[in-house]
């Protein structure tokens, strides 16, 4: 069903003035809807990001806090060893003092 429109040179530049003459209203309702969908998700985004950024700088703050008290650990340690070897190298230690070096 091909309905054959013929259309004057007036009637089109008339039509071409009303669009033109709306086009933006058109527009702006349609990039507001748009917009203020956009702006929903990338507040929404952010949120999470912020979520992200507090739970790693936990995560962080854990990790300090164990390398922290692992360097203490190993310092106890390394000062008991220091401290043996110390005492075996003078008069031979234990087995020195006890008779039997």
């Amino acid at each position: 069903m091909e309905q054959s429109m013929d259309l004057s040179l007036e009637q089109l530049e008339a039509i071409g003035r009303y669009v033109r003459s709306n086009l933006p209203v058109w527009m702006g309702e349609v990039y507001t809807q748009r917009d203020v969908q956009l702006n929903e998700r990338m507040v929404r985004l952010e949120e999470e990001l912020k979520g992200q950024r507090e739970l790693m700088q936990q995560g962080f703050a854990l990790m300090d806090k164990r390398f922290e008290d692992m360097y203490r650990f190993s310092n106890r340690w390394f000062m008991v060893i220091s401290l043996m070897l110390a005492l075996a190298t003078l008069g031979g230690g234990y087995l020195g003092y006890l008779g039997l070096g």
